[in-house]
């Protein structure tokens, strides 16, 4: 009875990773293969950049809110490496709200242009499932696109893409070692500071190839 343990376990776990599957998402223990940072850039991008950036609300499904707060820190962070000025979004947010400006037109994004002093803006995006918790099991996903618009236009200065992922636990063998699994997992799935490190981690990645401005 004892030899059917792990087999009767695995099996649970299999129809459970199968019941928490959508179309459109991949398997938890199959992340995207292909690692490396996708980067396009417009011929002589520097030059259309200004010695200022703000960086724009992260606008962010349900599912990957938990992630916005820790996306819009962590680029504040990294552009305010690369230019002399850089404007965080809880002030975009607010000088958009008290002047009615809706940051999805052109207009208005222009108006935020002048008020704000600062040309360059920088939007951020968040893509993929997330966090899993399939309970001895779980991680976190974020495919994350930053991107530094064109004036006026739906076109783009320079854009970087990248998924970046961490996860916990595994398939025990065992009845102690499923206790242990559980809880490594469950706390992993609660800790706020992973979800700030994968983000991190993923802005990191992506803004080393962006170069300083100013």
């Amino acid at each position: 009875m004892r030899n059917l343990y792990p087999i009767a376990l695995l099996s649970a776990f299999i129809l459970s990773v199968g019941g928490c599957k959508t179309v459109g998402e991949t398997s938890p223990f199959n992340f995207l293969s292909d690692r490396k940072v996708q980067i396009t850039a417009s011929n002589d991008f520097t030059k259309k950049l200004s010695h200022c950036v703000m960086v724009m609300p992260v606008e962010a499904k349900e599912h990957l809110e938990p992630y916005r707060g820790a996306l819009e820190t962590s680029l504040l962070r990294h552009v305010s490496e690369k230019f002399d000025r850089a404007i965080p979004a809880s002030e975009v947010r607010k000088v958009a709200d008290s002047n009615m400006l809706t940051l999805s037109f052109q207009k208005d994004l222009q108006t935020l242009r002048e008020r704000m002093g600062c040309n360059t803006i920088v939007t951020a995006r968040l893509i993929g499932p997330g966090e899993k918790n399939l309970i001895v099991w779980s991680g976190h996903e974020v495919g994350i696109e930053i991107t530094f618009p064109e004036p006026l236009s739906r076109g783009h200065i320079w854009q970087g893409r990248h998924v970046t992922s961490r996860s916990s636990g595994g398939i025990p063998l065992s009845p102690l070692g499923a206790a242990a699994e559980i809880a490594e997992a469950q706390l992993h799935a609660l800790d706020n500071d992973i979800v700030a490190s994968v983000i991190s981690d993923g802005v990191r990645r992506i803004m080393s190839r962006f170069p300083r401005v100013s």
